[in-house]
């Protein structure tokens, strides 16, 4: 039994020291989301009442590790599929967070759009999908043995959510808030490119993992 069967037989995975259930069909938070989840705690330090949205938020991981860290946020976890959606609502009412995550389900930012939330943001983080379809169909194709296509794929670069993210991020943050968000190893150069690129973000910085592989980037709303 390997450490995802592991974990799926548990039904629970420890993130950021929270237990939270988790379920065959949706991904598995890995230890990069882990260096997501402490890069976006650091940047709500000095923010008294932060309002974050949690996009592409899989198990609700992210929101419900910072919710009970920083009790004064409000959080918007937002997925597509319904699997995802359910899950993050029993992980949201098992840490008792119902007043501060609101779960939402929609393709990126399109149901959100309209409702008095842009321009509003303090954080806006992700974990989207950055696996090239390729890559799936050959080394990396045990990653669907226990968890969905959706969760990986991101078209032939595995940019293609990336992209979509760092312009539709945009117009929901405070001017000079952070987008910040997973990518995968070696795609560091083409994620700073395309955020310097958009000209929507400055003060670029790609975080590091312990092994000093870039991981995660950090842009503030030009």
């Amino acid at each position: 039994m390997d450490q995802r069967e592991a974990a799926f037989a548990r039904g629970f995975q420890d993130f950021m020291g929270i237990a939270l259930r988790i379920s065959p069909g949706i991904l598995i938070p890995r230890k990069e989301t882990e260096l997501l989840g402490y890069t976006a705690l650091e940047l709500l330090h000095d923010v008294p009442s932060p309002r974050i949205i949690d996009m592409c938020a899989g198990s609700g991981n992210i929101s419900c590790a910072l919710a009970a860290k920083v009790p004064t946020a409000m959080f918007w976890a937002v997925d597509t599929t319904p699997e995802c959606i359910n899950l993050i609502i029993q992980n949201v009412v098992q840490l008792s967070l119902q007043e501060r995550v609101v779960v939402e389900r929609s393709d990126l930012f399109d149901n959100l759009r309209g409702r008095s939330l842009e321009n509003t943001m303090d954080l806006i983080v992700a974990n989207p999908p950055y696996i090239p379809s390729g890559k799936l169909e050959r080394e990396s194709k045990e990653l669907l043995t226990l968890e969905p296509r959706e969760a990986f794929e991101a078209g032939p670069y595995g940019l293609g959510i990336i992209q979509r993210l760092i312009s539709e991020a945009h117009p929901f943050l405070r001017e000079n808030r952070p987008l910040c968000f997973e990518f995968g190893a070696g795609q560091h150069g083409m994620v700073k490119r395309i955020l310097e690129r958009s000209g929507l973000y400055h003060s670029i910085k790609l975080i590091p993992d312990a092994e000093g592989t870039p991981r995660v980037a950090v842009g503030l709303k030009q």
